[in-house]
């Protein structure tokens, strides 16, 4: 608690208050700048005409849509990596987040070649 008040300058019952306020906000905005990044990323997929055709056929929107989902959870797992000095932890600590990240990023990454089709 004593660096939490050396880090802020602050006294104890000023840094309770505004800190909950100040991690919200930083999470909201962090949450507006992924939005942005997406939306970058579906226009410029969008304008390359390979791409925007890819939904148009069942199998190749599978793949397309699978493969990207499978970066997704790459990524997510090379993040947990990453945060736990480059080594994944047990395969008992990873069945809650993977619950969660691999429904999203099958979501992500068929929704995002039916939002780039045509």
């Amino acid at each position: 608690m004593l660096s939490d008040t050396l880090l802020l300058a602050q006294s104890i019952k000023i840094t309770n208050w505004l800190t909950p306020v100040w991690i919200m906000s930083v999470g909201i905005s962090i949450g507006y700048l992924l939005v942005l990044l997406m939306l970058g990323k579906l226009t410029l997929l969008q304008s390359v005409s390979g791409f925007n055709r890819v939904a148009e056929h069942k199998g190749s929107w599978i793949a397309a849509g699978g493969l990207l989902s499978l970066i997704y959870v790459a990524l997510f797992l090379g993040f947990i990596a990453w945060q736990n000095g480059r080594q994944l932890p047990p395969l008992d600590d990873l069945y809650f987040p993977l619950v969660f990240i691999v429904p999203t990023s099958l979501l992500m990454g068929f929704g995002a070649w039916k939002l780039i089709s045509r």
